[in-house]
């Protein structure tokens, strides 16, 4: 089955012979889970609106911080950032639990842990603070 998402980011829709409706789901959903990670939320002030904070409006992962928030304290805000994120906005995946992995230079690694559809999934997920740039594989 072809995601909405998919739909909104083929470049040629008109083209069938790219539709595949066999393509292997779970790269489906990493492609999918990297969108809403790459995507930014258009309001930050919003969380004791919830319907606004839960809307589509909303959709992505903040990468906002003071300029003097520990590198310990941004880890763990953006671990849950990333995991509200996921529980908001990708019903495929249940059960999500994002853990903490290793930090090295501007680097952050996350695991990120639930049951989809098709079985449980475990992705290692890298945040590359510097530039606000996420990589995801399983």
């Amino acid at each position: 089955m072809i995601t909405l998402l998919q739909r909104l980011t083929d470049n040629n829709p008109k083209n069938m012979d790219e539709q595949q409706e066999a393509e292997d789901q779970s790269e489906v959903l990493i492609a999918d889970i990297l969108l809403l990670l790459s995507s930014r939320p258009r309001s930050y002030h919003v969380e004791n609106i919830p319907a606004i904070n839960e809307s589509i409006i909303n959709y992505g992962v903040s990468d906002v911080f003071a300029s003097d928030t520990p590198r310990l304290e941004r880890n763990s805000i953006m671990r849950e950032r990333i995991q509200t994120a996921l529980q908001r906005f990708e019903p495929r995946l249940i059960q999500i639990e994002v853990f903490p992995g290793q930090a090295q230079g501007g680097i952050s690694s996350f695991i990120i842990e639930a049951d989809a559809f098709f079985g449980p999934v475990r992705y290692h997920l890298m945040w590359d603070d510097v530039i606000s740039q996420f990589s995801l594989r399983n």
